[in-house]
């Protein structure tokens, strides 16, 4: 039996019961997609917006301020799309879908963490625009209620969003697919042979961030 991989994230401060569970699942040998398969020409995708749980977690946990900042039925809106927080449903489909070389999940360090740890795992570099990125619209509010510097955006904990390098043969079948079920996805970029890790921003490169840091917590405390 091999352990494939796990999560555990730690924060200060919590005041209301945590519940801790610990899962197996199994897969058979050939459908397994690890982060370290991305090959250079694959183009990466991402599901669903980048910062998706920051918003959806607010609403949860803030609702009077969410309601303030957001409107009473975006609120709603966005505490109904709590079940987001789960990337099942996408990864087994991209499983299936011969051309999917790699996946990760963004969890706690979003896309920052996820991409750097897919581009090390896979020894390759990438290229990706910022315009490609989605984020909530939500995200712009309290990017500059709680002033976090747009690096930070990028880190933001995007629990239930994969990345997937994607070969251009299998481009257009995923993205089909994907959205045939109803899963947002955006194509990011393209990996590359060099281990350059270039962002471009308004047509000029930058350097993508190596390190990730999450304002999670900082969001999610309230205080502004």
């Amino acid at each position: 039996m091999a352990i494939i991989t796990g999560h555990t994230g730690t924060y200060d401060g919590i005041s209301t019961m945590v519940g801790v569970c610990t899962a197996y699942g199994t897969v058979k040998k050939d459908k397994l997609i690890t982060p370290d398969g991305a090959k250079p020409g694959d183009y990466l995708l991402c599901t669903k917006p980048i910062g998706l749980e920051v918003t959806v977690n607010f609403a949860l946990m803030h609702q009077a301020s969410a309601k303030r900042f957001f409107g009473a039925q975006q609120t709603k809106e966005l505490t109904r799309l709590v079940n987001l927080q789960s990337c099942v449903e996408e990864a087994l489909l991209l499983a299936e879908i011969e051309g999917v070389h790699a996946m990760h999940d963004a969890t706690e360090g979003g896309l920052t963490a996820a991409l750097n740890e897919m581009t090390e795992a896979s020894k390759v570099g990438f290229k990706i625009e910022w315009k490609k990125i989605q984020f909530p619209k939500e995200i712009h509010i309290l990017k500059e209620l709680f002033r976090i510097p747009e690096e930070q955006m990028l880190s933001m904990s995007s629990t239930g969003t994969v990345l997937a390098a994607v070969s251009p043969d299998a481009k257009d079948k995923v993205l089909e697919t994907l959205r045939q079920n109803k899963i947002e996805v955006s194509v990011l970029g393209v990996f590359e042979k060099n281990r350059r890790r270039v962002l471009v921003k308004n047509g000029k490169e930058t350097l993508f961030p190596r390190k990730a840091k999450d304002p999670y917590e900082r969001i999610l405390s309230g205080k502004l």
